[in-house]
């Protein structure tokens, strides 16, 4: 039977110990005890006659970016510790594989940029702001509009839009999207 040991961040200490609580029920495992004071406290882990088993409830307790994460990580493994991250789903064991390592080194990536992103974006919401491009603005969109009936002399004449969009100087998805929303054809036979 293996030693567990659960390790949570002084931060957000009330729900990492909920997700060990949770994670303990579902895989009926006790834990011999609870850290939080992150990686000072695993080296006297290493003492012990029989390796334990660390879980932990974030990646973030690791470390708060991706380089020390890694590097505590690494730590760890190398001292033939068994490591589990609840909300990434992700058990490192001692000694595995090249491709194991490939896929939890992308989870981690993952999960951190996923992180960082949701910070990006609360810090954005409270400031009033918004990422990206506003909804319908297209750029390009006015321009055509003058340029209308340039385009259906342009389609009733056959010209290829590829050639219609470079002489307007747009893309051609601009030109495309244009004769979509406006609902122009091209030619007598009504080819679009």
């Amino acid at each position: 039977m293996s030693l567990y040991y659960g390790l949570i961040t002084k931060n957000n200490i009330k729900k990492d110990v909920t997700s060990l609580i949770e994670y303990a029920n579902t895989q009926n495992i006790e834990y011999q005890d609870i850290i939080t004071n992150k990686l000072q406290e695993l080296e006297n882990l290493t003492n012990l006659p029989q390796k334990p088993t660390i879980v932990i409830a974030n990646v973030l307790t690791l470390g708060q970016n991706y380089k020390s994460i890694l590097e505590n990580i690494k730590k760890i493994s190398h001292q033939s510790i068994k490591l589990i991250l609840i909300k990434e789903n992700i058990i490192i064991t001692p000694n595995i594989s090249f491709l194991e390592t490939l896929d939890i080194v992308y989870k981690l990536y993952h999960s951190i940029n996923s992180i960082k992103n949701k910070a990006i974006q609360e810090g954005l919401k409270n400031k009033g702001l918004t990422r990206g491009r506003p909804t319908g603005s297209r750029q390009n969109s006015h321009i055509l509009t003058s340029k209308k009936e340039v385009i259906i002399n342009r389609l009733t004449l056959n010209i290829p839009k590829a050639q219609i969009a470079k002489e307007l100087g747009v893309g051609r998805t601009t030109l495309y999207l244009f004769i979509k929303e406006h609902q122009l054809t091209r030619g007598i036979n009504g080819k679009s």
